[in-house]
């Protein structure tokens, strides 16, 4: 990706979605208006420090990638409403972690992440509206990676933690 995209100011919104990418350049801080992105099915394993810059970002697609972990500083997007995680091999206390970092997150993407249960750190967060948990098997990347397996007693206890929170399974 050319480094002139930094020069995009104005720019709202980013689909970069399959593009092999594996790192992103440093000016990408620079799209200061920029409320979504989309960064899917790419070959990022880490998400870079430029991308914390991006204030007003709302939406943040990253399924489907190699993350195993997500810095701290993704508590900067203070506005991120919704999250989508699905398909990394990001542990579930990595998930929990996160989720304690964005207090206004409404929606968040755990398809395909191969859990069983849920972190306790999601059955505390109040603003959460949706959360999908739903398997997938229509793209390779689904196809690949491991499946969620939550019981049908699971589910139960999930909806009933979550009563404002539209959850999918």
């Amino acid at each position: 990706m050319p480094p002139q995209i930094g020069e995009l100011r104005s720019l709202t919104e980013l689909n970069l979605w399959g593009n092999n990418l594996s790192r992103l350049p440093s000016k990408m801080g620079n799209l200061s208006k920029l409320q979504k992105l989309d960064l899917s099915e790419n070959q990022l394993k880490e998400l870079p420090v430029t991308l914390w810059k991006l204030r007003e970002l709302t939406e943040l697609y990253l399924w489907g990638n190699q993350l195993t972990q997500i810095s701290t500083e993704i508590g900067q997007l203070t506005k991120l409403k919704e999250l989508i995680l699905n398909a990394n091999p990001l542990p579930a206390d990595e998930i929990g972690k996160t989720l304690q970092r964005l207090p206004s997150l409404e929606a968040l993407y755990l398809r395909n992440m191969g859990f069983s249960t849920l972190p306790t750190s999601v059955y505390v967060h109040k603003n959460l509206k949706r959360l999908v948990l739903k398997n997938r098997d229509d793209a390779e990347t689904y196809r690949t990676a491991p499946f969620n397996n939550f019981s049908a007693e699971e589910q139960e206890k999930i909806r009933k933690r979550l009563p404002g929170c539209e959850v999918e399974f």
